[in-house]
């Protein structure tokens, strides 16, 4: 039986590496002009249903300010050849069910559908489930986001529910669907028995 968590949990700094990447908690220090670009890009804008706001270097550092490092985390994808920010995951964690809502985005158009989320999601689901010892990671998609539903569907996400006209259009007032998605510790244990043996 597992200890019971202290009712705040303490201030995390995490940082994660794999082959390509490097992922860690991002501080104001990292804010900039070019990170700001991403979300007034139209493609980001419509895949996350985000409001059409101007985005700049202070928009971003209040934006970094939202996270406390202790249930709200907001990780950097960095490209380990250049140090390039990327991407970014999010995480907000509850640890009384031991669940975990995360996102993500990949910010720089020429990483995209080039494996950065896939390298990068192996070593946070290990954290996630491994080394914090949660039970459960929440997602939810815009049902037009086909992209990110195929490959969650792919990697033994279980799309949970549709909810229908559930959220509406940030851009021309329409109605849209909203998936839920779910992915277990079981689900997780049962994909790494599934890699081939190194």
């Amino acid at each position: 039986m597992q200890a019971p968590r202290p009712s705040k949990p303490s201030k995390r700094l995490i940082k994660l590496s794999t082959d390509h990447y490097r992922l860690r908690t991002l501080t104001v220090d990292d804010a900039s002009d070019r990170w700001a670009v991403w979300f007034s890009e139209p493609y980001v804008i419509t895949m996350l249903n985000a409001r059409p706001v101007d985005w700049n270097k202070a928009t971003v550092i209040k934006y970094i300010n939202q996270f406390d490092q202790r249930s709200d985390h907001l990780l950097g994808i960095f490209e380990k050849e250049n140090e390039t920010l990327i991407g970014i995951w999010t995480l907000k964690i509850n640890y009384q069910t031991n669940q975990c809502l995360v996102s993500t985005v990949i910010g720089e158009a020429e990483y995209r559908r080039k494996g950065a989320l896939s390298e990068t999601r192996a070593a946070l689901y290990d954290y996630l489930f491994d080394d914090l010892g949660l039970e459960m990671m929440l997602a939810s998609a815009l049902s037009r986001n086909t992209i990110i539903i195929n490959t969650m569907l792919k990697h033994g996400w279980k799309l949970d529910k549709t909810m229908k006209n559930h959220t509406k259009s940030n851009s021309d007032g329409t109605m849209l669907d909203l998936c839920l998605f779910s992915f277990t510790r079981e689900s997780w244990l049962a994909w790494k028995r599934s890699l081939p043996a190194s």
